[in-house]
């Protein structure tokens, strides 16, 4: 078949109302006040398409007076779209699916003209049930024959009968494109599959042989770009998408998507009434793309006098005749004060807070019925406002143009709050059309407070009614009774309202749920409400505002309860939903108000349940926990047993009797922590007050279900000490063989091996502290934890005692000497005289050692941690608490003794040249134990014992620390002056044998006697000069740091000045003779103090 496509076309989608201009303007065609309107577009599309195939497609009128005020009602729409204009379909929103009388009982509206099959409602996103009155009469595609445009409508979601948007796309996309190949549409003749039903029932479906599909798409902008990705990603994609909701930026020129299939176009644009919008498309070869698109736009306030031909000079005449007719139907009916646009574009006032039209419909319903407040959904309100002045019946028509009854019932202030905190949870409150910014009801009589910038979920804050006789608003009561009225829409076909309004949620006492009155629509109400304003306008500001913002309110409102929100002394009223206060009778109480159970399965408590009353009563379990149950009951008197069965058997108790009912629980039910639940025995003689004492008796019952046990012990941090007592003991011992092994060297013998020995000694025992310190009971028995314990403070004390009074009696021993120097005086200092501080502070710490381990020794207990007994901590104590810290400050004080008397001695002999003297370094080294104790003291004291890795890992970094720095700066200066004095030994060894090199051996064996003589009278000049260098320091220190007042120190200065001067020649020997000899004249200085 021929293909009967043509070469261009053109689409127009047009919003343009029935007339040119309101009731009472263009009463002659050719009048300048005949603005816009569909007499004006079809003049525009007869001249600017050129001859060329073109589709109109109208946007439904429901909202202009015209419309609102013919006698047709809504119908006239298809009397001047298909009947005058001679278009073939029209859009509008899924609400016009539910605005017939016979859809859902809710509107008055016939439609029964409207609805025709040979002008069929274009909605695509819908589905339409069979028993709607517009099943027959709605199209999903307009296959237009003319232009070969096959036009899907997606209009508007989440409104009545939505289906999801995409898959409504996807779905027509297929549909066309199983057209185009059962039509014979593509070259290839395999893809036409024309079946028989085809051929001869879907004939005029095949009189067209391609179809270009084309998607006209109205929703907000946040809707249209989740669509867009999955459409334009089909298979089959549209050849065309035109968004006439609003403009967006990127397409508000045709733009072709790049590498898309088939090269897809989009164009987005607002369609407005007073604006000409058509879009010229050239057809690409074979029918099935589009080449270019050029958009033509056209302002229709005024039109060239040339295009208003005979046909559209008829049109407005018979506008014209169809307008007097509704003229008739717009009397003013009241006075009022300007009201503003509530609707312009995308802009919705409405949506954005409170509105005026808002007002003045839910006044106007609460005035008809008498109700105590009056509410309705923000989507339905718009129109252009008014002047001051009159109000005509059309100005009410075009703010609603729907036909809504009145729904009336009574409603609780709790319910209330339910109702209203939907509404602001998920209104947008912007002034825009978005999806869910309808979900705002207006309102009467009531003052709803919210606070934007809090959560979505809890943004009311405060609600308050009208009080008619105070003039004055009142916080709300939750259990207060209130009338209500509202339209029939809200309490019918509205998202979550119907069922917010319905017999589901209004069921506490005295609550009515919405019921629909069919008397009066809501705009007869609103024409009677204002014929009272004749002298006085109507305000709609009054009394006062009533959706309010207020951002200084934090608190959200909640005025739900439940039964786990009853306070003590309140119980549960199941019929009005809320916690009333228990009844003033005790007569049947529980002796004890909670009971305990701590720690394991198959521990039982008991209770006792006592009669007061005058009267014999019976009592029934009626709630218990799960985990609870009742081992056994009997009565205290008598002792005879009162079975309980099962919930519902009773038991009873005279008057003046007492049941002992003991309690069991299964902990393994539980998860560890505590469980907490309510016992409560209902009174069978008419009382029902759960958790009230008296007429229902009840406790309390607690169970506290431990973790697994945990005993925080050290696990493998306790190898760290292991390795830190390792490198501390070896530094110890290697220290000691080296002091051994140089033992007659200069700078150890003046130093003294044996207080060397003494200081490693004591750093080594020092730390062996390490090694107990990291056993407990994960690896170790319960005794050896205990000899561990007790070995602590040995190690510790008598290895600190040991290395300390070696440096205080190095100290003291240096103080002295110097202090005789300076004073001229001769004084002898041996080893043996220092050993008494020694001995005193060692004797005097064993014994307070001693009579600690006698007495109350440490032992390796388990403490556990105050409120969980199923965590607990190794600790060293004495069984005696008081006496084990009244020692341990005894053993820190006697250790402070050497400690603050070394820092003194220190501190004494600090002038002392640093290069002569190894008391500097000693008293860095107790500055920094000094810190380190400072330091670690409170931070030892700031951590729990139940946190003992913390405190270990704490405790062998000082001793580790202590030991180092002990072992560091005494030692290792001493071992770098030896290494030092090898190299520059080997240096000068080096220099004598070049010299010799350079002499020459023939030139020493040829020297004569004068020549001899006058050498060993240079090498004794030289060796006086050493001499009286090292001499011009014996009041102080010599080089390797030991202190000299006497002359056996000066024959050691000597000695060494003899050393260094034999190594310069052979003859030397003999110059040190000489300078012996003349240093014999010099005078005597006292003896040798001893170093």
């Amino acid at each position: 078949m021929t293909s009967l496509l043509a070469r261009t076309v053109h689409l127009i989608v047009s919003a343009a109302t029935l007339l040119s201009g309101d009731l009472d303007d263009c009463l002659v065609p050719l009048d300048t006040s005949c603005e816009a309107g569909v007499a004006s577009l079809n003049a525009l599309a007869r001249n600017l398409t050129q001859d060329d195939p073109y589709l109109v497609i109208p946007k439904f009128d429901k909202s202009s007076p015209f419309v609102q005020m013919h006698p047709l009602g809504w119908s006239v729409n298809r009397l001047v779209f298909q009947e005058i204009m001679g278009w073939k379909t029209f859009q509008s929103t899924p609400a016009l699916l539910t605005s017939h009388y016979e859809d859902f009982g809710v509107s008055s509206r016939d439609l029964s003209d409207l609805q025709s099959a040979d002008f069929p409602f274009l909605l695509s996103n819908v589905a339409v049930p069979p028993g709607n009155s517009w099943s027959s009469y709605t199209i999903p595609v307009y296959l237009d024959q003319e232009t070969g445009l096959a036009i899907i409508s997606i209009v508007n979601d989440n409104q009545a009968m939505n289906v999801d948007q995409v898959d409504t796309a996807v779905g027509m996309l297929n549909y066309v494109e199983r057209l185009n190949q059962r039509g014979a549409c593509y070259d290839d003749a395999s893809s036409s599959s024309s079946s028989l039903l085809d051929n001869y029932v879907n004939r005029t479906v095949s009189e067209r042989q391609c179809w270009i599909p084309v998607i006209l798409y109205a929703d907000t902008r946040s809707n249209f770009e989740a669509w867009l990705t999955p459409v334009i990603n089909h298979k089959h994609p549209p050849a065309l998408i035109v968004n006439t909701e609003e403009p967006i930026d990127e397409y508000a020129r045709p733009i072709r998507l790049p590498n898309s299939k088939g090269g897809l176009w989009i164009v987005t644009y607002e369609v407005e009434d007073d604006i000409y919008t058509q879009l010229k498309l050239d057809i690409a070869d074979g029918g099935r793309a589009i080449a270019a698109i050029e958009i033509i736009e056209q302002d229709m306030e005024v039109i060239p006098n040339d295009l208003k031909d005979e046909v559209y000079l008829n049109q407005q005449s018979i506008l014209r005749s169809l307008a007097d007719e509704a003229a008739t139907n717009d009397p003013v009916v009241g006075q009022s004060v300007p009201v503003p646009a509530q609707r312009a574009g995308t802009y919705r006032r409405c949506k954005s807070g409170e509105c005026e039209i808002g007002n003045l419909f839910n006044d106007a319903a609460r005035w008809y019925t008498q109700s105590d407040i009056g509410f309705q959904a923000s989507g339905g309100f718009r129109g252009p406002g008014w002047d001051a002045g009159g109000v005509k019946v059309s100005n009410i028509w075009s703010s609603l143009p729907f036909d809504n009854t009145l729904c009336t019932g009574v409603i609780s202030g709790v319910s209330l709050f339910q109702l209203f905190n939907y509404s602001v949870t998920y209104s947008t409150f912007e002034g825009e059309n978005t999806q869910l910014g309808d979900r705002l009801l207006q309102v009467s009589g009531l003052r709803i407070s919210y606070n934007l910038q809090l959560p979505e979920t809890s943004r009311l804050v405060k609600m308050e009614v009208w009080n008619e006789e105070t003039q004055v608003y009142s916080e709300i009561d939750r259990l207060g009774l209130y009338s209500f009225v509202t339209d029939s829409y809200t309490c019918s076909g509205f998202v979550e309202y119907p069922d917010l309004l319905g017999d589901e949620s209004l069921t506490q006492n005295g609550e009515v749920p919405g019921q629909i009155g069919s008397d009066i629509i809501i705009q007869a109400v609103v024409g009677d409400y204002l014929a009272q304003f004749e002298r006085t306008p109507y305000d709609p500001s009054q009394p006062g505002n009533r959706l309010v913002n207020r951002t200084d309110l934090l608190e959200p409102l909640n005025l739900v309860q439940t039964p786990d929100s009853c306070l003590p002394g309140e119980y549960w009223q199941e019929e009005i939903a809320s916690c009333s206060e228990c009844p003033d009778d005790t007569s049947v109480a529980f002796l004890s108000e909670q009971l305990e159970f701590d720690g394991d399965n198959g521990s039982d408590g008991t209770i006792r349940l006592v009669n007061t009353a005058l009267y014999d009563i019976a009592v029934l379990v009626k709630s218990m926990p799960s985990w609870v149950s009742i081992s056994s009951a009997s009565y205290e008197d008598s002792g005879v047993d009162a079975s309980f069965s099962g919930n519902s058997t009773s038991v009873d108790v005279t008057s003046g009797q007492t049941l002992v009912l003991t309690f069991g629980v299964n902990l393994d039910m539980l998860e560890p922590g505590a469980g907490q639940g309510t016992v409560a025995f209902g009174v069978v003689d008419g009382g029902n007050y759960p958790g009230c004492s008296g007429r229902d008796a009840s406790f309390e019952i607690f169970a506290r279900k431990y973790p697994p046990e945990e005993l925080n012990q050290l696990g493998s941090i306790r190898y760290v000490g292991f390795v830190l007592t390792a490198v501390a003991c070896l530094m110890a011992l290697g220290f000691s063989g080296w002091v051994i092994a140089y033992r007659n060297l200069q700078v150890v013998r003046v130093l003294q091996p044996e207080f060397l020995c003494a200081i490693s000694g004591g750093v080594f025992v020092m730390g062996l502290v390490m090694i107990p310190l990291s056993l407990d009971d994960q690896i170790v028995s319960k005794e050896s934890a205990d000899t561990a314990c007790s070995a602590m403070p040995w190690l510790l004390s008598m290895g600190f005692i040991v290395a300390m009074s070696a440096l205080f009696s190095k100290l003291w021993r240096i103080q002295r000497l110097f202090k005789a120097t300076e004073m001229g005086r001769r004084v002898n200092v041996g080893v043996k005289n220092v050993l008494g501080p020694f001995a005193v502070m060692f004797v005097l710490n064993f014994t307070v050692l001693l009579t600690w381990t006698i007495v109350s020794p440490l032992k390796f207990q388990r403490e556990y941690v105050e409120g969980e007994p199923w965590n607990s901590y190794g600790i060293c104590q004495s069984d005696d608490k008081k006496f084990g810290t009244v020692m341990t400050g005894v053993v820190f004080a006697v250790n402070a003794i050497p400690l603050f008397g070394a820092s003194y001695m220190a501190y004494r002999v600090r002038d002392v040249s640093s290069e002569f003297s190894e008391s500097k370094r000693v008293g860095l080294a107790l500055f920094t134990w000094v810190q380190l104790l400072l330091v670690t003291g409170p931070m030892l004291a700031l951590i729990a014992n139940d946190n003992p890795a913390a405190r270990y890992f704490l405790e062998i970094g000082v001793i580790f620390l202590v030991c180092v720095s002990m072992l560091s700066l005494i030692f290792v200066p001493i071992v770098w002056q030896k290494t030092k004095a090898n190299r520059e030994s080997k240096k000068k060894s080096k220099k004598s044998q070049s010299r010799d090199r350079e002499s020459g051996i023939e030139s020493v064996a040829t020297f004569s006697k004068v020549d001899q003589r006058k050498s060993v009278e240079s090498n004794s000049f030289r060796k006086y000069s050493i001499k009286d260098h090292h001499r011009t320091h014996v009041s102080g220190v010599d080089f390797t740091g030991s202190v000299y007042s006497t002359a056996e120190d000066l024959g050691k200065v000597d000695e060494e000045a003899d050393r260094q001067s034999s190594d310069d020649s052979p003859d030397l020997g003999k110059a040190n003779e000489e300078a012996d000899r003349r240093s014999s004249n010099d005078a005597p200085l006292p003896s040798n103090s001893g170093m």
